[in-house]
């Protein structure tokens, strides 16, 4: 077997890549309140209307029986869902990073998943209306 020549050239160096920063957006930043301040809005004006209609108790669990296994008290419709929404606001209210501006900026992917879980949570909440 013939030998291999050794290359005199020099092997270029691998750049190392840095990671990619995250894009942030005051526009993002915006959307996001504005989704969450109107689904707690949403969920406030439907706790408010389904509220007075709804019984004492609340089912939560059936365990694949007819009888529910577990109950609840009616105000958790009132107190649980809005209080996430709140707590998803004070999340968005208070981003890491501000832009030269001075103006708040939040990463797209953080922005979307506040939006959808602030969607999901309105969602949820409107499923009230089938248990009256």
């Amino acid at each position: 077997m013939a030998k291999r020549k050794k290359s005199t050239e020099p092997k270029p160096e691998l750049a190392k890549s840095k990671p990619k920063e995250p894009a942030l957006s005051h526009g993002a930043f915006q959307l996001t309140m504005w989704v969450i301040i109107l689904g707690l809005v949403a969920q406030l004006a439907m706790a408010l209307i389904a509220y007075p209609s709804l019984p004492e108790r609340i089912a939560s669990s059936w365990a694949g029986r007819i009888i529910p296994g577990r109950t609840h008290p009616a105000w958790i419709v009132f107190v649980f869902f809005p209080g996430a929404q709140v707590f998803l606001l004070v999340l968005a209210l208070f981003p890491r990073v501000t832009n030269a501006a001075g103006r708040r900026v939040m990463e797209i992917g953080k922005a979307a998943g506040l939006i959808a879980l602030a969607l999901l949570l309105t969602a949820l909440h409107s499923g009230v209306f089938r248990l009256q």
